[in-house]
């Protein structure tokens, strides 16, 4: 990736403008926390998210082979119910179960 800008710019001053205000907004969030919050903070953002995100890929991993006695090209179950059938080889139907929301979606896909 190559970035420049007008004016120009250094490469440093470019990359603290695209995310700079971010961590500078998030630096200012933290020195106005106290300790036992910010422990709390960095226990969810580090440990907690990390570690779901890790379960839910490892059980996806495991059930995504399921659903092929069945017909299904692929099957998952976090974050939501889903299994996908091919019709025919461009053409894929989807149906999904999302648990949180007890929400129930098809949808069929044609890929060019």
């Amino acid at each position: 990736m190559k970035l420049s800008s007008t004016p120009n710019r250094s490469k440093g001053r470019l990359i603290e403008l695209i995310v700079g205000g971010q961590i500078i907004d998030l630096a200012r969030q933290l020195q106005r926390l106290n300790e036992q919050t910010l422990f709390e903070f960095g226990i969810v953002q580090f440990i907690l998210i990390p570690a779901t995100r890790e379960v839910g890929f490892v059980v996806n991993e495991t059930v995504s082979t399921w659903g092929e006695p069945v017909g299904m090209k692929d099957f998952r179950v976090f974050p939501l119910v889903e299994g996908v059938y091919e019709i025919q080889k461009r053409h894929n139907l989807s149906i999904s179960y999302d648990y949180i929301f007890s929400e129930f979606k098809a949808r069929y896909q044609l890929r060019f």
